[in-house]
């Protein structure tokens, strides 16, 4: 017997119970943690999602983007015509130059699109900075990329997928890891 692929895991999250900043509960981040070959999208409880006006994606120019890696993102924001504001926390000012290359190879993908390239200065750490600028932006939904990190990059870095599920206001798109 075949099964129907899965497009996407829509999830409804209530958060802690008193809990005041927290918008996923546990099983949702743990969801999130596991499961990681399909796009999930949590929408905390009393969120209306009637309207998608503004998506911020953040990115770090690391990585070149595939088409299929932000198909979902463009199935969301072309038929709502969302403004995609594509942010950039900057931990120093300007970009490397494999950073242009990516950014030019994402101008590119994203064309047609109402998209915004945005820079934005680090305030602590990067999912407090994205958080800030959420709020700022009234983002009705955050898109964050799985990054498959190495021992070094998870001893180092800040996991900020868990760290925007657990505090962020606006509903959360996790895509899944590329390879």
């Amino acid at each position: 017997m075949q099964q129907d692929p899965i497009d996407v895991i829509v999830l409804g999250t209530q958060g802690a119970t008193g809990a005041k900043r927290v918008f996923l509960g546990s099983n949702t981040v743990r969801l999130i943690k596991h499961i990681t070959s399909v796009p999930i999208l949590a929408v905390p409880a009393q969120y209306d999602l009637q309207q998608l006006n503004t998506v911020l994606l953040p990115t770090d120019y690391i990585h070149a983007y595939s088409a299929g890696e932000l198909q979902p993102v463009c199935d969301l924001v072309t038929p709502w015509r969302s403004e995609l504001h594509v942010v950039y926390v900057a931990y120093e000012p300007g970009l490397k130059p494999a950073q242009e290359e990516h950014k030019r190879q994402l101008e590119q993908l994203l064309k047609g699109i109402n998209v915004h390239f945005d820079q934005i200065e680090l305030q602590g750490n990067v999912s407090k900075t994205l958080r800030f600028y959420a709020a700022t932006l009234r983002a009705n939904l955050v898109v964050l990329l799985r990054h498959r990190h190495n021992l070094l990059d998870s001893l180092t870095r800040e996991p900020v997928v868990k760290q925007m599920a657990y505090q962020s206001d606006a509903a959360l798109l996790v895509l899944p890891e590329f390879q």
